[in-house]
């Protein structure tokens, strides 16, 4: 199997261990920091920005529900394809 595939012998075995204990190939779920941000937050972030695009994000992090920095909020707009809001209609 692992010549055909062009892998190592161990990734075979530890895949196919991996099968047996959990009777699945997905990947398990993988520890870290949840996200600040949940679906509504998003949700709101973008519908004020399309509101009126030159508030100010401080402003905009005030009147979230959940309590986030300017970063996070400026990190989640770039995630969004929102580079800058100059242009946003």
């Amino acid at each position: 199997i692992a010549k055909k595939l062009g892998v190592s012998k161990y990734v075979v075995h530890r895949v196919l261990k991996a099968y047996k204990e959990s009777d699945s190939y997905k990947a398990g779920v993988r520890s870290g920091r949840p996200k600040k941000l949940n679906e509504r937050d998003k949700r709101e972030i973008l519908h004020e920005i399309r509101r009126d695009a030159t508030t100010p994000l401080t402003t905009i992090c005030k009147t979230l529900s959940t309590p986030v920095s300017v970063k996070t909020l400026r990190t989640y707009l770039r995630s969004a394809g929102i580079r800058s809001r100059k242009t946003i209609e």
